[in-house]
């Protein structure tokens, strides 16, 4: 190796290995995590009376009724529940 690229090791040699990391902490964590978030927006606006919808939680049930925050589903006959619409983990194809 050149002197000069041996030098510009020795003063820019921890930088660069510190710009490494954080570039692939970015890439393995930040960025899907943002990616997770954008598609749960997503499915939250799309979210329409009659879905068919699972929560967090598990429970499964059709849309009611929905409100700016929450969601009104039925869950079994003559069983509604009022749920926070972020509770929504994903939609079942009709």
């Amino acid at each position: 190796m050149s002197t000069q690229l041996v030098d510009f090791l020795n003063k820019y040699g921890y930088y660069i290995w510190i710009a490494a990391f954080v570039a692939i902490f970015y890439f393995t964590l930040i960025l899907p995590q943002k990616r997770r978030q954008k598609k749960h927006s997503k499915l939250l606006e799309s979210l329409e009376v009659g879905d068919k919808v699972v929560t967090m939680g598990g429970i499964f049930g059709t849309i009611k009724k929905v409100f700016e925050n929450k969601i009104l589903i039925k869950v079994a006959p003559n069983v509604d529940i009022e749920i926070a619409k972020n509770a929504v983990s994903r939609k079942l194809t009709k």
